[in-house]
């Protein structure tokens, strides 16, 4: 887990340094810690796909998910 780890750190590292400062973004970028949920194999992986593409709708940016332009998923889902 401690790579696993290192590489979430590496990723909003760069993301912050690299994304959000050179284009205008100010204050806080990520949480202090992160929340990990592991998807087990029996588990469905719906529940996850719908509570992320539902973030922008929690934050009230939109009313739903596919009104958000920076939503995208490869596959159909709906």
């Amino acid at each position: 887990m401690e790579g696993l780890l290192h590489q979430i750190g590496d990723f909003k590292s760069y993301t912050t340094s690299q994304i959000w400062w050179p284009y205008g973004g100010t204050g806080q970028l990520w949480q202090h810690s992160s929340y990990d949920h592991l998807i087990r194999y029996n588990d469905r992986i719906d529940h996850a796909v719908e509570y992320v593409l539902n973030n922008a709708t929690r934050k009230q940016i939109v009313d739903d998910w596919r009104d958000y332009p920076h939503a995208g998923i490869v596959d159909s889902y709906s």
